[in-house]
């Protein structure tokens, strides 16, 4: 899932999320509701991702986060965390994630 670097401002590309079981086999996510939050690191404020979630191939634990400009509005490292709810058990997993600021021309 490694995205960097990543500028402030920069919604694309979409983020490709593989889910995977415990036992690091394939969790199929067909039918699941995927969701996420989005944490400074060392901060106390947690907000949900407002972008979209979609399934990309269901059977093999692919599933897709297209950016919204509120996920990419300010530099810093932060927490995702994102959860997928199939028939009722919820699994999850997280990353760190640097978005930088753009340098300014001079």
């Amino acid at each position: 899932m490694a995205i960097e670097p990543w500028f402030v401002g920069q919604t694309g590309p979409a983020l490709t999320i593989y889910w995977k079981k415990s036992d690091n086999s394939i969790l199929d996510i067909t039918g699941g509701t995927q969701t996420g939050t989005i944490t400074k690191l060392g901060g106390s404020i947690t907000a949900s991702l407002a972008g979209s979630f979609s399934v990309s191939s269901g059977t093999d634990g692919i599933g897709t986060y297209a950016w919204h400009a509120n996920d990419v509005a300010s530099a810093g490292t932060f927490v995702l965390r994102f959860s997928v709810v199939i028939g009722g058990l919820i699994y999850r997993q997280k990353m760190l994630w640097t978005i930088e600021e753009w340098p300014s021309a001079a």
